[in-house]
C-alpha cells in the first residue's frame, strides 16, 4: 500500500513538474519552466503541510478560509505556465509567498492571535526568506523583471509596520513596548543587503558558470563534428583505393589471361616466340608499375589513419577536460550549502520561541535536502567523468572476492550462499575500476533486498555468448514485477523497495557504467538475477 502511495505522490509530482515544458521549447526556457513548477510545487506542499500541522497541533478551530487558500494560490504559476505565461509566472511566484505571508499575518492580528513581539518579528523573517525567491529564478540579465519581482517584497519588508498601523494592529497600538523592536527595520536592512548581495554574487557565479559550459560544450561538439567530417573523407578515400585495387586486380587476371594465350600460341606457332617475349616483358614491366602504386597506397593509407589516432587522442583529452571541469563545478556548489549548514548548527535554539525554532528547523531540513541533492549529482558526475582509460585484463574471481570482502559480515550473519562459476569465461578486457563498480552494485542489491522468510541463495557465473562476455548473478531474494515495474528499474531516483535505504541510483549507474563500456544490463524474474553484458 505505501509503495502505491508513493508511486502515485512520484507520478504527481512529475506531472506538476513538466506542466508547459514542451519538448518543442529551447532548452534554456524548458529548464525555467521546470524550475517555477518545482518551487511551486515544493510551495504548495509546505503550505498543505502547514495547514496539517496547525490541525494536529492547535486544532481545527485555526483552520481558517485564508490558511485552505495558500496552497491553491502557490499553485496558480503552474497553471500560466500550461498556457505559456512564464514571465507572468515568475512574477507571481516571486510575490504570491509574500503576499501570503502579509495577510496572514494581518489576518491572525486581527483575530487576536499572535499579539506578541514574535509575531511581528517572525513573519518579518519568512518575508525575508520570502526576498531570496526572485533571485532563484531570474538572470541578472533580466533587470526589469528582476526589479519587478522584488518591488512586492521589498514594499511589504520596509512598510510592514505601516500595513499594519492602517488596520489598527500596529505594534504600539496593541500595547507592546519592547524598545529594541524599533530597530527591526534596521536589522532588515542588513539582512536584505546581506543576502541581496549574497544572492547577486551566486548568482553571477552560477551564470559564468553556465555560459562557461555551454561553450565548452559548443567547442566539443563543434570538435565532434569535425571528426566526424574527417572520419567520413577517409571512409571515402578507404572506398576509393578499394575500388582501385579491383581495377589492379581485374589489369592483373587480364595480363594472366593474355599471358596464357601467347603460352598457347607459342606451342602451335613457333614463329610467334618473338612477340611472345615482348609480350611477356611487357608484363613484368606492368607487374612492377602495379607493385609501386600499390606501395604508394599503402603509405598513404598508413599516414591517413596516423592522423586519425592523433585526432582521436585530442578528442579524448577534450572530453576528460570538460568532465573535470564539470566534476569542479557540483564540487563548488556545496561549499555555500555546508556554510549555511554550519551556521544553523550554531543557533542558540534554547533562546528562541517556538515559532523561529519551527523555522530554523525547516530551514535546516531545506538546506540538508539540498545538501543531498548536490551530493547525488556529484555521484553521478564521478561516475560520468571517468576519463577515458586504457583496457586490460580483468578476472572476474578476482573482482568478486573483492566485493565479497565487503559483506563479510552479513553473509556471515545472514547464512548467505553465494556459488561462483568463472571458468567458461574467467576474464574480460575492459577498463577495472568500472567492472569493479557494476559487480559491487549489483551484490549489494541481492544481498540489501534478501527475502526475510528463507535463506538468500546467490549464484554467480560468466560465459561467452555471441561474441560477448555475459556477468550473470541469480538470487532468490524479493523479486519484482517487470509487467509495472521494468520501465522505472533503471532509471535514477526509482526504487522498488522503500523498506532499506539508499537513493534509487546503483542500478542507473550501472547501466550507463555498462553502457559506456559498449555493454548493456537486463533483469529477468525467471532467474531472478541481473544480466550485464560486456563488450570485449
Amino acid at each position: 500500500m505505501v509503495t502505491k502511495i508513493n508511486y502515485l505522490i512520484q507520478n504527481l509530482r512529475n506531472s506538476m513538474i513538466t506542466i508547459g515544458a514542451d519538448g518543442k521549447l529551447p532548452e534554456n526556457e524548458r529548464r525555467s519552466i521546470i524550475s517555477i513548477n518545482r518551487l511551486s510545487f515544493l510551495f504548495t506542499l509546505i503550505a498543505t503541510l502547514n495547514i496539517a500541522l496547525i490541525w494536529l497541533m492547535v486544532g481545527a478551530e485555526r483552520i481558517s478560509f485564508l490558511l485552505i487558500t495558500q496552497p491553491i494560490l502557490l499553485s496558480t504559476p503552474i497553471i500560466f505556465n500550461k498556457f505559456g505565461y512564464i514571465n507572468t509566472s515568475r512574477i507571481l511566484l516571486s510575490w504570491i509567498p509574500t503576499l501570503i505571508t502579509t495577510i496572514y499575518s494581518v489576518y491572525t492580528k486581527l483575530h487576536g492571535q499572535d499579539l506578541e513581539t514574535s509575531g511581528y518579528v517572525g513573519f518579518r523573517i519568512v518575508l525575508i526568506a520570502c526576498f531570496v525567491v526572485p533571485f532563484l529564478i531570474f538572470s541578472l540579465k533580466q533587470r526589469i523583471l528582476l526589479a519587478l519581482a522584488l518591488t512586492f517584497p521589498l514594499i511589504a519588508l520596509f512598510g510592514f509596520d505601516q500595513i499594519h498601523a492602517f488596520f489598527g494592529i500596529g505594534y504600539s497600538q496593541v500595547g507592546l513596548t519592547d524598545v529594541t523592536y524599533h530597530l527591526t527595520n534596521t536589522r532588515v536592512l542588513i539582512a536584505v543587503l546581506s543576502l541581496g548581495g549574497g544572492a547577486i554574487l551566486l548568482r553571477q557565479k552560477f551564470e559564468e558558470s553556465e555560459e562557461t559550459n555551454t561553450h565548452l560544450l559548443d567547442a566539443l561538439n563543434d570538435a565532434y563534428q569535425e571528426v566526424q567530417t574527417q572520419m567520413e573523407e577517409i571512409a571515402s578515400q578507404n572506398k576509393k583505393i578499394n575500388t582501385e585495387n579491383e581495377d589492379i586486380q581485374i589489369k592483373n587476371l587480364t595480363l594472366q589471361y593474355q599471358y596464357k594465350n601467347t603460352l598457347e600460341k607459342n606451342v602451335t606457332l613457333s614463329l610467334g616466340k618473338k612477340n611472345i617475349k615482348q609480350a611477356h616483358e611487357k608484363s613484368e614491366e606492368q607487374k612492377q608499375i602495379l607493385a609501386t602504386e600499390n606501395e604508394a597506397l599503402e603509405l598513404e593509407l598508413v599516414e591517413r589513419n596516423e592522423k586519425l589516432e592523433e585526432m582521436n587522442r585530442d578528442l579524448i583529452k577534450t572530453y576528460n577536460n570538460l568532465s573535470q571541469y564539470s566534476y569542479m563545478v557540483s564540487h563548488n556548489l556545496r561549499g555555500p550549502v555546508a556554510s549555511i549548514i554550519g551556521l544553523l548548527s550554531i543557533v542558540p535554539k534554547d533562546n528562541l520561541d517556538p515559532t523561529l525554532m519551527s523555522i530554523c528547523e525547516k530551514t535546516h531540513t531545506s538546506i540538508q535536502q539540498l545538501d543531498s541533492v548536490i551530493r547525488e549529482i556529484h555521484m553521478l558526475l564521478d561516475s560520468e567523468k571517468s576519463p577515458i582509460s586504457f583496457k586490460q585484463k580483468v578476472y572476474w574471481e578476482d573482482v568478486v572476492n573483492k566485493n565479497l570482502k565487503v559483506y563479510e559480515q552479513e553473509i556471515e550473519q545472514y547464512g548467505i550462499q553465494i556459488t561462483c562459476d568463472f571458468l567458461k569465461a574467467p576474464f574480460i578486457v575492459s577498463i577495472n575500476h568500472i567492472i569493479e563498480s557494476i559487480v559491487y552494485n549489483l551484490i549489494s542489491n541481492a544481498i540489501k533486498f534478501r527475502a526475510p522468510n528463507r535463506t538468500l541463495d546467490i549464484q554467480i557465473q560468466t560465459r561467452f555468448e555471441n561474441q560477448q562476455v555475459v556477468f550473470q548473478i541469480t538470487d532468490n531474494g524479493l523479486g519484482i514485477n517487470l509487467e509495472l515495474q521494468k520501465d522505472y528499474l533503471f532509471k535514477m531516483y526509482k526504487r522498488l523497495h522503500t523498506h532499506v535505504e539508499g537513493k534509487g541510483l546503483g542500478l542507473y549507474m550501472t547501466k550507463m557504467q555498462a553502457e559506456l563500456l559498449h555493454g548493456s544490463i537486463d533483469v529477468d524474474t525467471h532467474t531472478s538475477g541481473l544480466l550485464a553484458d560486456l563488450l570485449e
